[in-house]
């Protein structure tokens, strides 16, 4: 049995693994663990890229509950770190492809202690729908206006 690559696994499993999925798979119930909550209302904030997004478990058709992620999460004071993880679809809003940005959040005094910034996220959604909302409103005013084109 190795030792698990990354110190977070002592903190989720409480022991050594041979394998990744505690270091990777996070049931959601960790997510109401006090630390968390604490990462996400004050911790220091991180910008990730997703490297590489592939099906992870089951798949049925087309649906892909589960997204293994590859992340590589840029530090304001100028350091990467790549981790890899495991997120379920809904919960990144789409955001899995290769190549797009996710907002992270983590313990200043752990880096280790990384997870993606929900609330962040969901601003995100919400300022972009906004934003298409108003462009549809006022495509729609120039077509009336202007039937013609």
């Amino acid at each position: 049995m190795r030792e698990c690559p990354v110190p977070v696994t002592r903190r989720w499993a409480g022991r050594t693994c041979s394998y990744d999925w505690p270091v990777m798979y996070r049931p959601w119930l960790l997510r109401a663990l006090p630390r968390h909550r604490r990462i996400m209302r004050g911790g220091a904030t991180a910008e990730a890229i997703v490297l590489e997004s592939r099906p992870w478990g089951w798949t049925s058709g087309a649906v892909r509950p589960n997204n293994r992620l590859t992340l590589r999460v840029h530090f304001h004071d100028g350091t990467t770190t790549t981790i890899a993880r495991v997120e379920r679809t809904h919960y990144l809003l789409q955001d899995e492809s290769v190549g797009s940005t996710l907002p992270m959040r983590y313990d200043p005094a752990d880096r280790a202690y990384i997870d993606i910034d929900r609330r962040a996220l969901l601003d995100r959604h919400a300022r972009f729908e906004r934003e298409a909302d108003r462009a549809r409103i006022e495509d729609a005013e120039r077509r009336r206006r202007h039937p013609g084109d």
